[in-house]
């Protein structure tokens, strides 16, 4: 607890804002809202304001403000491209106005890919969470609940993560493309090339580095090693 609060109190204090901390992955399964959602409770029990912002749920929210289930808003890449891009962006732009917005009063804590390509101020910190490929594969296929898709085997898991994550890739480029806003054309771009990157490290066996997070956290042990890698990150800031 002494180093969460020696790091929230300094960022408070450098940058009249709480901490906006951001959990990536170079890999769907690797465990990203899990550790979200880790650090979100340990950012409270240090006693400290926080609000935990997932990108499902903001993916959820703007669908119903549509009319939508998640599942409609899903079909629509197939069936109205445009629109899905368009509200896609819209995703992303709320969660940026969430991190301009709210870290004034809370610390946020953030799974999302995207933002650590859109995070402005010396109060955000991306973190890239990495999982080795077989692990993803088994985790997966054994925390397969009532109504997910069905996995014949791990290595049937690790290949639908593999094609999620590619998927949110092309997304990326091609939004990149049609996007007017030069910010967001050169967030997408930057997105779907440094991305491309880290799945082809996890993929060949590397574990992903890259310029836009602040750190890579190895989530092939279980949550404990990997709290230890956040902790000890955590107190390197101060």
């Amino acid at each position: 607890m002494d180093s969460i609060r020696a790091f929230v109190e300094r960022v408070v204090e450098e940058t009249g804002a709480y901490p906006v901390i951001i959990f990536g992955s170079a890999l769907h399964g690797s465990g990203r809202s899990f550790l979200a959602d880790m650090t979100y409770k340990k950012i409270v029990a240090a006693g400290y304001p926080a609000e935990r912002v997932s990108t499902g749920q903001i993916f959820r929210e703007i669908a119903e403000e549509n009319g939508m289930s998640i599942d409609e808003f899903m079909k629509l890449q197939i069936e109205d491209p445009q629109r899905f891009y368009t509200l896609n962006i819209s995703v992303d732009t709320r969660i940026h106005e969430i991190m301009a917005e709210r870290s004034v009063n809370n610390v946020l804590v953030i799974d999302s890919n995207l933002a650590a390509y859109h995070a402005e101020g010396p109060n955000a910190y991306a973190l890239l969470v990495y999982c080795r490929p077989e692990v993803v594969g088994q985790r997966v296929f054994s925390a397969r609940r009532e109504g997910d898709e069905p996995y014949n085997s791990p290595e049937d898991a690790l290949k639908s993560m593999i094609e999620r994550t590619r998927a949110d890739i092309e997304v990326y480029r091609a939004i990149s493309d049609i996007v007017q806003d030069n910010f967001w054309k050169m967030v997408y771009r930057i997105a779907a090339k440094d991305l491309q990157k880290n799945l082809s490290d996890v993929l060949s066996g590397k574990i992903p580095e890259s310029p836009f997070f602040h750190t890579t956290v190895d989530n092939s042990g279980g949550p404990e090693r990997s709290w230890e890698q956040i902790e000890k990150w955590i107190g390197a800031q101060r």
